[in-house]
């Protein structure tokens, strides 16, 4: 009997190291295959990728990263912070996971439990660009934008091409009457994304507020072309076109 019972050991043994790895192979191909949905953009299809993965390995640290990073994009926001907190669990020093699980409260303006985690996310790593994005936009929305203005900057002196931070530091200076130095950010946000949209429409509205009503319209032209139905109005209104 305890021959047997020494031989049913072996095989379930020998069964679980064939089986593991064969599991673990299948679960990276669902994961890569998640990885390329969204590498265009095709956010259904890579959680429904990543959750295959996580079926065969529950303890899938990057799949529930990588899944939470893909409800996110989608505006799911309570399934991401639920793949975040799983992340976390399974390891507290997962820095990004702390960034973007404090951008999906703030999506949901649970503003004071959003400033807790990207200051988790700084005191794991003081210089982390996007925590420090996301203090200034705590402070944006709380509307104190002196402090929203200071955190801008502190991320853009990390990395001083990125439109978006120009962007959202140009927005504070614009609430606060900083029209000029609004105007600056706003043509560095468009220097590095000659696209930006909205970039153009507040540049637009700051050059008004400055008497530069020719400038204005270049802007709110701009806009226009690329869609905006704000610009084309403001264009009609203040430069008859």
């Amino acid at each position: 009997m305890r021959k047997n019972k020494s031989l049913l050991g072996l095989v379930l043994c020998l069964l679980f190291w064939v089986i593991l790895p064969a599991q673990n192979e299948k679960a990276f191909d669902f994961y890569s295959a998640g990885v390329r949905a969204g590498y265009v953009y095709d956010y259904g299809e890579a959680i429904y990728n990543y959750s295959e993965a996580i079926k065969l390995k529950p303890d899938y640290t990057m799949a529930y990263y990588n899944r939470g990073v893909a409800y996110f994009k989608n505006k799911e926001n309570d399934n991401a912070i639920n793949d975040f907190r799983m992340v976390i669990s399974q390891d507290s020093s997962y820095v990004d996971a702390y960034y973007f699980m404090g951008e999906a409260l703030l999506n949901k303006m649970m503003i004071a439990q959003a400033m807790d985690l990207f200051q988790l996310a700084l005191k794991i790593v003081p210089t982390h660009k996007r925590s420090m994005a996301g203090m200034g936009l705590v402070y944006y929305y709380q509307r104190k934008y002196v402090e929203a203005i200071d955190w801008f900057s502190r991320s853009i002196a990390l990395d001083k091409t990125d439109a978006q931070l120009y962007y959202k530091r140009g927005l504070a200076r614009y609430n606060i009457g900083e029209y000029d130095k609004s105007v600056v950010d706003f043509t560095n946000a468009i220097l590095f994304n000659d696209k930006y949209m909205q970039a153009y429409e507040n540049r637009a509205s700051a050059y008004r507020y400055l008497n530069e009503i020719d400038k204005s319209c270049s802007d709110w032209e701009k806009a226009a072309s690329f869609g905006s139905t704000e610009a084309a109005a403001s264009l009609k209104n203040y430069c008859g076109k």
